[in-house]
């Protein structure tokens, strides 16, 4: 019994795994001094996966990573509270690499 409850367990995850897919959020700042104060939230099925990001101060450019599930969506919610939000910018990027 105990064989088939781990050989089940096993064929599980192994599904939940293949159907993820990575993702990143690329930030970006225009002239390279963070994202002065202003974050983001980056929620995946409505739920945050990334909470209250930016770039630091003195950054130009950060990257964060989360994991999605096929046919999720992915949203994001600009929560302001800095300066210069002109600045920034920001992309989704689908970095699973696909043989």
């Amino acid at each position: 019994m105990k064989n088939i409850t781990y050989t089940l367990a096993f064929f599980l995850c192994s599904l939940i795994s293949f159907g993820q897919c990575e993702y990143s959020l690329k930030m970006m700042d225009s002239w390279g001094d963070g994202w002065n104060g202003n974050t983001m939230n980056v929620l995946v099925d409505g739920i945050i996966v990334l909470d209250g990001v930016g770039i630091p101060s003195g950054g130009s450019e950060l990257i964060l990573t989360f994991t999605v599930t096929n046919g999720a969506d992915v949203t994001t919610e600009w929560l302001g509270g800095g300066n210069f939000g002109y600045e920034t910018s920001y992309e989704i990027l689908d970095t699973t690499i696909r043989v």
